[in-house]
């Protein structure tokens, strides 16, 4: 056994080193927290589709991105800015894509009406 005196405290060894991610990660604000959610959930869905590293790596960035563009909608609507971490959950686990159909597809009614006048 190693003695106490023996143990090598570099920063690789901190035994505080985990405490210390999990206070910075509390200290976050909640859409700094939503888009590195949406990130990570986008990434792992987009790897395990069958994607390739550089297609799921740019999908998470537009998960993480569009969920940070959620946020302000949100609080426009009176939400909690709480909320952005299920709602871009929730997107990172539908994916771009599916994202881009919906909303195409609204814009496409709304122009017509618009329009239709």
């Amino acid at each position: 056994m190693h003695s106490q005196e023996n143990i090598d405290m570099t920063p690789d060894n901190d035994p505080n080193m985990l405490q210390q991610m999990v206070a910075f990660l509390g200290d976050l604000g909640p859409q700094t927290k939503a888009a590195c959610l949406s990130f990570f959930i986008a990434f792992l869905r987009a790897l395990y589709t069958g994607g390739g590293f550089t297609r799921s790596l740019i999908e998470a960035a537009l998960c993480g991105c569009l969920t940070l563009a959620i946020v302000p909608v949100l609080a426009h609507w009176g939400l909690s800015a709480e909320l952005s971490i299920s709602v871009g959950a929730a997107g990172a686990f539908l994916g771009v894509e599916w994202m881009r159909d919906r909303v195409a597809a609204i814009a496409d009614k709304v122009l017509k009406k618009w329009f239709a006048k």
